[in-house]
């Protein structure tokens, strides 16, 4: 297995357990479940997501068939937090081209 692949896979695991963290975690919180059953839906969703971002990461790497990589320009990438009416708050992410 190439070093590219290896790193597709490693940046798709914390990508996708990153996600599925949070999908496991809004979903959780919509039920009325015992806390213990709460934390099994977001690991659930959690590890879901890691094995996806994991098999993505490592096709896509394998797909694109080289070992070097580009600097990605962060100065395009912008974060936001914003309040919720409901009191909560969101995370966003733009970027521009």
């Amino acid at each position: 297995m190439g070093n590219a692949v290896k790193t597709g896979a490693v940046i798709g695991t914390t990508i996708g357990a990153a996600a599925g963290l949070v999908v496991g975690f809004i979903l959780a919180g919509e039920s009325t479940s015992p806390s213990a059953l709460i934390a099994v839906i977001t690991v659930a969703g959690a590890g879901t997501g890691a094995v996806v971002g994991a098999l993505v990461g490592g096709i896509d790497a394998a797909a694109s068939g080289s070992d070097s990589q580009a600097d990605a320009p962060l100065d395009r990438l912008r974060m936001s937090v914003v309040a919720q009416r409901d009191g909560r708050f969101g995370l966003g992410m733009s970027v521009r081209f």
